[in-house]
């Protein structure tokens, strides 16, 4: 497979607010020194600047490349020499969408949104103020 710069980060849209939720990643990890152009590593494997598959490495990547961390080397595929390291899987890799917070309201025990729990109270309140209750009360 080819380096692909363009989707890093996939993102989907999630209910009627355009709420973006990331679906999948393509982690890179991009190594230079004075010594020799950058490189990139990408799914285990090492690409020049061009996009074509590095061969030889040079000599001076494997000293630059152990100054990434172990959690980017297991992202990205690659292994140190004498280490052993699996590509995260994408599924375990991207966390699934956290549920929706809720609060109880003190005054009607509705679970209501965390965000708009202050509209819901205030409701309340006005429903107070012109002498009624609030009979139906919105989440």
């Amino acid at each position: 497979m080819p380096l692909n710069l363009r989707k890093a980060h996939v993102y989907e849209k999630v209910g009627k607010r355009q709420e973006l939720q990331l679906v999948s990643e393509n982690h890179i990890v991009r190594i230079r020194c004075a010594e020799g152009g950058p490189l990139f590593v990408q799914n285990g494997e090492i690409y020049s600047e061009g996009g074509q598959i590095e061969s030889p490495i040079p000599a001076w990547f494997w000293t630059e490349y152990a100054k990434v961390s172990p959690e980017m080397r297991k992202q990205v595929g690659l292994a140190l020499p004498g280490e052993s390291v699996q590509k995260t899987d994408e599924a375990q890799a991207i966390a699934p969408a956290l549920p929706t917070k809720t609060k109880e309201c003190p005054e009607c025990s509705q679970d209501v949104k965390v965000k708009s729990f202050g509209l819901h109270v205030a409701r309340h309140r006005k429903a107070e103020a012109k002498g009624g209750i609030l009979s139906s009360p919105r989440p």
